[in-house]
């Protein structure tokens, strides 16, 4: 296969990040190297994604246990794979009814949470067993299976035929709720929307990814007065709702980067590395550092980066 065109090796790349994330590793540094990029792990290994004339790869480098070594091969080379061999509107990776429910079932999840620039967007889409098979025509899968136009596409028609919940915290809301906490704040925007669709339409289960204590997020569930049975487990996209809230997620992250970029006149990418520390450079050029605030999630290393204290 050739090489990736740069916009869909970015969108990898920020893909990859954010599946970093949600097996709980942390990305301490992102630099160019010939033909790819490299990711510094914490720790000091290192995830080098490639997008050379054979197409992309990635390449697990530096000490890391066994265990965790074939856990981040497995992570990374899945995405690369999905993104050299699957076309957009595939059937490939279709969700399903992953705990056989009788009933309507809540799926949850978010997009953003990698990303520099734009908004953090929750998720919560309530799918019947009858939809399920509808939703997989349709091509719905995890996001990351999906290219971002038609994510955008398939956002809006989830939206459409399914009840959702949804919570777009745009740079200026997510700076000022933001409290050192990622992982707490997500429990609580999970535990809205969650909450709301639970309470509205009397569902009994709710499926999410496990970032973070999920007791938290049962915590929260309870302060809301949620009468639902919360599972939280790994890779939990392979669930039609969670698959569907993924993608509505994504779409709404993607509308409200697009949003963003039109109103700062340039182009903000998605993800983190040198590509959005240029734009953020710019960006701080045309406007002022104070601008950041309006634009980016500011405690990412980036803002000290372009705006030392």
């Amino acid at each position: 296969m050739p090489p990736l065109p740069d916009s869909e090796f970015q969108t990898l790349l920020a893909r990859v990040r954010e599946a970093l994330l949600d097996d709980g590793w942390t990305v301490d540094e992102q630099r160019p190297i010939d033909y790819g990029v490299a990711l510094r792990l914490a720790g000091g290994g290192m995830l080098n994604v490639y997008n050379g004339k054979a197409g992309p790869k990635a390449v697990v480098a530096g000490k890391f246990g066994s265990d965790e070594r074939k856990r981040l091969e497995a992570l990374a080379s899945t995405l690369v794979e999905v993104a050299a061999s699957t076309a957009p509107g595939e059937q490939a990776g279709a969700a399903t009814n992953l705990y056989q429910s009788k009933e309507p079932w809540i799926g949850c999840d978010e997009s953003g949470k990698g990303d520099y620039f734009g908004p953090l967007v929750v998720a919560a889409v309530l799918v019947s067993p009858k939809q399920v098979d509808e939703l997989g025509k349709a091509g719905v899968r995890d996001s990351k299976r999906v290219s971002d136009a038609r994510a955008m596409q398939l956002s809006a028609w989830i939206e459409e035929h399914c009840e959702t919940a949804l919570r777009v915290l745009m740079p200026p809301e997510y700076n000022a709720r933001y409290g050192g906490n990622l992982n707490e704040m997500l429990a609580s925007l999970h535990a809205e929307t969650i909450a709301e669709l639970a309470i509205k339409h009397k569902a009994k289960r709710a499926i999410s990814d496990q970032f973070g204590n999920p007791a938290k997020l049962r915590e929260f569930l309870i302060e809301r007065k949620a009468k639902v049975e919360l599972i939280s487990i790994p890779k939990a996209e392979a669930d039609m709702a969670v698959a569907a809230a993924s993608i509505v997620a994504r779409g709404r992250f993607l509308a409200g980067l697009k949003e963003l970029s039109s109103d700062a006149t340039i182009e903000l990418p998605p993800g983190a590395g040198p590509q959005v520390d240029s734009a953020a450079r710019e960006l701080a050029g045309l406007y002022g550092a104070g601008c950041l605030k309006d634009y980016a999630k500011l405690h990412f290393k980036t803002t000290q980066k372009v705006a030392p204290k």
